[in-house]
């Protein structure tokens, strides 16, 4: 990140890139390498509290508002009109990515049953607000994540169970979150109606399956989104080892907002002309990445997360609740980041870095110094 700084053509929009790179590494080293057990313990404490209270501000400003203020400040018309909560964000999107967060780690706080009744009862209500958070933020991205979230909960999250009830659970949750999804899907609700108009449900029937992709592939690629995904990717193309360089989507946009159909040669206009709009991010993390830095950013990246989340894994042996909300957290933010753009706030990767950051700083602890597990 830092020698594409040096070599971006745009300093403002190369310098904040470069800065949600090194802010984070800064902040996650600070706890990784200084903090003891104590601190750990009172960092974890009140992370939990603030999203507690984020959640609870983003649920009441929803009910007594209908979120039309964030804070003091009127939000977008739009978000208002579709009655989403946005909570101390503009973006419904963004809480979401937030209240992932805090169900995530709820779960680490229920599932541990290193923990106490009272942190583990704590646990349950932070799930829960979580969730309701997620729904009344109607997030299609937002909703999926938990789905993701229970099910790689029910991989990693039971290892304290034996293996009779580790699958019995398993079993249980997986058929009850199924029940869930028919009746979710069953009843005529807005968020609901969210989903059904973004993936065509009405147009299913009686189509086969492979008919049936196709109709949906073509909705999302002609969405906003999925031109600005698309006209990403041309981007990425024209530099596909390092990149068009930090935060030059934005710059290049007005270059790559036409689809792929026109020719100039032919007097053929696209169909398809978004040069009126601008894009300041991507609405894909991942795809903004790749656009970016390249190949080489992009394994560059991939090759210390993958090797943090085998820490984070392997530290569940010390401290079950930290680790398994920390991995989660990260399950969430990346695969939401798919199709949305959480990462780009800064709010939201320091406080991603600072839950990945504490099971991590285990490793640095002396034999003999005590472990998290009793800390509530």
């Amino acid at each position: 990140a830092l020698v594409r700084f040096l070599q971006a053509e745009v300093y403002m929009t190369a310098e904040r890139s470069f800065l949600l790179f090194l802010t984070p590494l800064f902040l996650g080293m600070q706890i990784i390498l200084g903090f003891d057990a104590r601190q750990r313990s009172w960092l974890f404490r009140m992370i939990n509290v603030n999203l507690c209270c984020l959640g609870l501000y983003g649920i009441i400003n929803h009910f007594i508002t209908g979120s039309r203020y964030v804070l003091w400040v009127e939000g977008y018309p739009s978000y208002v009109e579709e009655c989403r909560a946005t909570g101390s964000y503009f973006c419904p999107d963004h809480f979401s990515g937030i209240m992932e967060i805090a169900a995530c780690l709820g779960l680490g706080l229920l599932l541990s049953r290193d923990r106490k009744a009272a942190a583990r009862w704590y646990g349950v209500f932070l799930v829960m607000l979580g969730v309701a958070g997620v729904l009344l933020s109607k997030s299609r991205g937002g909703g999926m994540a938990l789905i993701v979230i229970v099910v790689f909960a029910l991989m990693w999250g039971l290892s304290q169970w034996s293996r009779l009830k580790r699958w019995c659970y398993r079993v249980s949750v997986l058929c009850l979150l199924g029940l869930v999804l028919v009746v979710f899907m069953k009843v005529e609700t807005s968020y609901m109606k969210r989903f059904k108009e973004y993936f065509r449900v009405e147009r299913a029937e009686g189509k086969k399956l492979g008919a049936y992709a196709s109709d949906v592939y073509e909705k999302l690629r002609i969405s906003s989104r999925g031109h600005m995904i698309s006209g990403a990717l041309r981007a990425w193309k024209t530099a596909p080892v390092f990149g068009v360089g930090p935060g030059m989507h934005q710059v290049l946009w007005p270059y790559f907002a036409t689809s792929a159909d026109g020719n100039r040669e032919a007097g053929k206009r696209p169909k398809y002309d978004y040069t009126a709009y601008h894009s300041y991010e991507v609405h894909s993390d991942w795809v903004q990445l790749l656009e970016e830095y390249g190949i080489v950013g992009v394994i560059l990246f991939i090759s210390p997360v993958i090797t943090l989340m085998g820490i984070i894994l392997y530290m569940r042996r010390r401290e079950h609740a930290m680790a398994l909300g920390a991995v989660l957290c990260c399950v969430a933010m990346f695969f939401h980041s798919l199709g949305d753009f959480n990462l780009q706030m800064p709010a939201t990767v320091w406080l991603l870095t600072s839950i990945a950051a504490l099971p991590a700083s285990l490793l640095g602890d002396k034999k003999g110094v005590s472990s998290d597990a009793g800390c509530e």
